[in-house]
């Protein structure tokens, strides 16, 4: 009797230790079932396999910094837009190559020409390189994740890898071809949810059990202001296309505010056409090895603009003394130039630790280095309205990539807000800190101010990028505002300090450019964004005098 129970009790163990293994392989197989209905009321999977490339035509929008780079951080600010003219997505199933390129126009006015240029530029993989290549051919290959793609959005191999699956066919395709396993089926919403394991991470398609079409593919990718994504990408308007079931329209949301970060409408499918270019990576990109993260940031110089006063170079922070500590204004760049900024600053005058960071909007490419400051322990100081987007910035999490965007599980932000004037004041310092008026680029803003020295510290303020001058009246307007006088500039665009007069000069350059630009358009009948610019100054007779 004793055998007979201890048989029995091992029996019962040995079943319940192998329950989980046996509803994983259900899993599994439901998956893979599930896949095969997918496959059938795509065409047929005999058909998708037939499918050799696929190239997919049209245009679209893209939102500036992923909802970054809005007039103000509100949640229900409009969303900026660039648009995508020439849009062209290639998938070479047989040679294991993807490409998806693009024109770029901002939708709205931006002082840099490359904002404006519609440059194309083209992003994918060659086997396992991933790259990206501009239109004269010139490419660089990708790191495996890189958090400082094109207008610093994440990027890299596995990025690229995660959004050439991220289409219905090619998903499918790869399923049926043994390239991605299908596991762990689901329900969620009422959509039949299943995750596709490649090699480069792990995605997740959710199927219309109406249609057994699928509805979107999801994954998570790391980035610099925010911590880690999960990117969404939804399909629209199925039709038959040469006997395939395909999407004419898809968009992709971030699970940040669900920002809508990018859009696609075709004009056409290809398929195994002879219209369809070769996209095979050049050698000159192929032989490059895989870059590797640096292992140190350049040496920081600082330069003295007034006493107590310094400019950072690289990288453009102000650093401003007081009597026991140290306050920053600005702090971009990665996670390595913003902690060695901040290790610079904690090292600039002895025994006296940065405890502060001025933050002077919250576009994503001035707080990409926002992470970096929270984990260093510094208090916020910025606009009020700056506190949602900031304290979002602060508090999401990023447990897959930690190492890449800091704070793994998030971080907590101590914050001062700036209502009006803020004066920071004791014996060996006086600082101002003001809210920015009349500037089209970003209405949440702060500058500092030294009355003693009259050093004006800023960003995007005087200097933007002024190849065209869109806002060379915002500087001047708000020194008449607040009735202020200036000797130095300490920027954050500008790689050294200026003076006043030198500042004017750099603003004036580029505003012959936009208003011709403008004038350009306005022959063509295309009034754009912007135009005709704000100013009223005499900027002709400014540059008669340079």
């Amino acid at each position: 009797m004793k055998n007979t129970c201890l048989k029995f009790l091992r029996l019962l163990l040995c079943a319940v230790l192998l329950m989980p293994f046996t509803l994983f392989a259900q899993q599994d197989a439901d998956a893979a079932a599930l896949m095969a209905r997918v496959a059938e009321a795509m065409g047929g999977s005999e058909a998708i396999l037939g499918v050799h490339t696929l190239e997919a035509n049209g245009y679209g929008l893209e939102a500036y910094f992923w909802g970054g780079g809005n007039v103000t951080g509100d949640p229900m600010a409009p969303q900026k837009w660039a648009e995508n003219p020439g849009m062209s997505s290639i998938w070479d199933f047989d040679n294991d190559r993807y490409l998806t390129q693009y024109r770029h126009n901002f939708l709205f006015p931006f002082g840099g020409i490359f904002g404006h240029s519609f440059a194309l530029s083209g992003w994918g993989y060659d086997g396992n390189v991933g790259y990206t290549i501009t239109e004269n051919g010139n490419g660089q290959r990708l790191a495996n994740w890189s958090t400082a793609g094109a207008w610093f959005k994440p990027d890299g191999y596995a990025f690229r890898r995660l959004e050439a699956l991220s289409h219905p066919l090619a998903a499918v395709r790869a399923v049926l071809s043994g390239k991605a396993q299908a596991q762990n089926l689901r329900i969620e919403n009422d959509l039949q949810l299943v995750d596709l394991v490649i090699d480069a991470g792990r995605a997740t398609m959710a199927i219309d059990p109406a249609t057994s079409l699928p509805r979107f593919v999801r994954w998570s990718t790391p980035h610099q202001n925010l911590g880690q994504l999960v990117l969404t990408t939804t399909f629209a308007g199925y039709q038959d296309w040469d006997g395939v079931q395909l999407p004419f329209a898809w968009s992709s949301n971030i699970d940040w505010r669900d920002t809508q970060i990018q859009t696609r409408l075709l004009d056409a499918y290809y398929i195994n056409s002879d219209h369809t270019p070769a996209i095979g990576a050049p050698q000159s990109i192929l032989s490059q090895p895989l870059p590797q993260a640096p292992a140190s940031f350049p040496e920081i110089t600082a330069t003295e603009v007034a006493d107590g006063i310094w400019h950072f170079n690289p990288g453009g922070n102000t650093v401003v003394e007081f009597a026991d500590h140290l306050v920053m204004f600005e702090l971009g760049g990665d996670v390595l130039g913003a902690r060695a900024a901040i290790a610079r600053a904690n090292t600039l005058v002895p025994g006296k630790p940065l405890t502060h960071l001025m933050v002077s909007h919250h576009h994503f490419d001035h707080t990409r280095g926002f992470r970096a400051a929270i984990e260093a322990g510094l208090t916020i100081i910025s606009h009020r309205g700056n506190f949602g987007i900031l304290n979002d910035m602060a508090s999401r999490p990023a447990p897959n990539f930690g190492d890449m965007v800091l704070l793994p599980d998030g971080g907590r932000m101590d914050f001062m807000p700036v209502d009006g004037r803020l004066r920071l004041q004791d014996d060996t310092m006086t600082l101002d800190i003001y809210p920015v008026v009349k500037h089209n680029h970003m209405a949440n803003a702060i500058f500092a101010y030294a009355p003693d020295s009259q050093t004006f510290i800023e960003a995007d303020l005087a200097t933007p990028a002024n190849q065209f001058s869109f806002w060379a009246e915002a500087y001047e307007d708000n020194l008449e505002h607040y009735n202020l006088e200036v000797r130095m500039v300490s920027p954050n665009h500008v790689n050294r300090p200026m003076t006043h007069q030198e500042t004017l000069e750099w603003i004036a350059e580029g505003v012959p450019n936009a208003i011709a630009r403008c004038e350009e358009y306005d022959e063509r009948g295309r009034n754009l964004p912007g135009c005709p610019p704000y100013l009223f100054r005499n900027w002709n007779e400014r540059q008669s005098r340079e």
